[in-house]
């Protein structure tokens, strides 16, 4: 499970961009430091995104533009009223390490 994440320091740079937050057991099962990008099916739109040299730090968040509009879209965005629990997602690993949908959790 992945939660809408906020914009950070990233975000105040990029304006536009938005993400969702992998937790650290995730990233090491899910992703590969060979792969510069990872694919995400969004609503049936697929984007790529940039896997940041701080996704593998301290800031393991997948950033993309798309990301903002699906998580506008079905009112994801952080806010005083929207605890963590209704900002995440469920994944699902289409192709391991490269390929992965985005599920709501709630409708």
């Amino acid at each position: 499970m992945w939660q809408a994440a906020g914009k950070g320091k990233y975000g105040k740079k990029h304006v536009g961009t938005f993400g969702f937050r992998v937790p650290i057991p995730e990233r090491r099962v899910h992703f590969d430091k060979e792969y510069s990008s990872i694919k995400l099916l969004l609503d049936g739109q697929e984007v790529q995104v940039q896997i940041t040299d701080s996704f593998w730090n301290k800031c393991p968040e997948l950033r993309h533009p798309a990301i903002l509009d699906f998580c506008k879209k079905h009112g994801l965005l952080p806010g005083a009223n929207r605890p963590l629990n209704l900002r995440a997602v469920r994944i699902n690993v289409l192709v391991p390490k490269k390929r992965f949908s985005v599920e709501l959790l709630r409708s």
